[in-house]
């Protein structure tokens, strides 16, 4: 038995045809890398430069952060698309339950809401090719269920996945759709109304917090301007040892916070 295990590639779910988005996976362009790397880079320069004096550190050191700078860029585009996906799948439930209350059937009802979604926000926007993928999937003999469980697995959303569920429930045991889409548009535009007002409530923490980010860098600049310039080598090393534990403090301190202030409903 091997003492270490390879670890496996999670494989990327491409869906039915294998053209769409697994939204837990985001590719980025070279550009969306440069700038996350470039921002990685140039926070761990300022922060070694203004803590430490010392060019080559400063140049050399931020190297390793720019592989940071873009993972974290990374998840906030991630967050960013997930954020925008579920804001359109409202408007598009809305679109569905209008076409029901026209008197349309469930595959007349998605290909109007594919029109009303690329008049909306255009044929390149996320919910314009989940809905074309789904009309695809149905004028290829497959099923609704198919197409929505194939949606709702690659969202990773709780929300689509549960809309997938009960509509597939409901539609096999012949249930009120529209009722169903209703109540679940409802719910989440409730969600996300809740969402924003948390957002508006926390806002001024997420300030205090952004001025945490630079009170430290000030404070030291401004010691530094009263630095004896003493050469003393037992000196020398306790201003570094204590200058790194007070960059690793501030650093968690910061990670920390962001996690206080992040609420998932």
């Amino acid at each position: 038995m091997a003492l270490f295990k390879k670890k496996e590639k999670v494989r990327e779910n491409r869906g039915i045809f294998n053209n769409a988005v697994d939204y837990s996976v985001y590719h980025m362009s070279f550009s969306e890398k440069l700038i996350g790397g470039f921002v990685g880079y140039g926070l761990g320069f300022i922060a070694l430069y203004v803590f430490f004096q010392f060019l080559p550190l400063s140049i050399i050191a931020p190297i390793f952060l720019i592989p940071v700078g873009i993972n974290v860029f990374n998840k906030i585009l991630r967050e960013r698309r997930d954020n925008m996906l579920v804001m359109q799948f409202r408007d598009m439930l809305e679109s569905l339950t209008t076409s029901y209350d026209s008197g349309n059937n469930t595959n007349e009802a998605f290909a109007d809401a594919y029109k009303d979604m690329v008049t909306q926000f255009g044929d390149k926007a996320y919910i314009s090719k989940e809905m074309k993928i789904i009309n695809q999937g149905i004028q290829n003999n497959l099923t609704i269920e198919q197409m929505l469980n194939d949606f709702g697995a690659r969202s990773h959303n709780e929300d689509i996945q549960s809309f997938a569920d009960v509509f597939v429930a409901a539609n096999r045991a012949g249930g009120n759709i529209n009722s169903i889409i209703r109540n679940t548009k409802t719910v989440i535009s409730d969600k996300i109304n809740i969402e924003l007002e948390l957002e508006t409530l926390i806002s001024g923490k997420k300030n205090e917090l952004n001025i945490m980010i630079v009170l430290p860098f000030i404070i030291v600049t401004q010691v530094q301007g009263f630095n004896s310039g003493a050469t003393d080598a037992k000196a020398v090393i306790i201003g570094v040892v204590s200058r790194i534990v007070a960059l690793i403090m501030f650093v968690v301190a910061y990670i920390i916070g962001q996690k206080m202030i992040k609420i998932k409903l």
